[in-house]
């Protein structure tokens, strides 16, 4: 988390499941589920830059 602090451009960090839970532990393990989380990522951050003014 301190890196995030330190950066010299924005930055996230993004927590896609808890690796304690079974659930979430196979779907972190599957490629499947990578992916999955991959294009759940994708759209979020394409939706939010939708509804951002134009780029500086």
């Amino acid at each position: 988390m301190a890196g995030l602090n330190l950066a010299q451009y924005p930055s996230i960090l993004v927590e896609l499941g808890n690796m304690k839970n079974p659930a979430d532990s196979a779907l972190m393990e599957s490629a499947e589920g990578r992916q999955k989380y991959a294009n759940a990522l994708v759209r979020g951050v394409a939706g939010f830059l939708a509804t951002q003014g134009q780029a500086r």
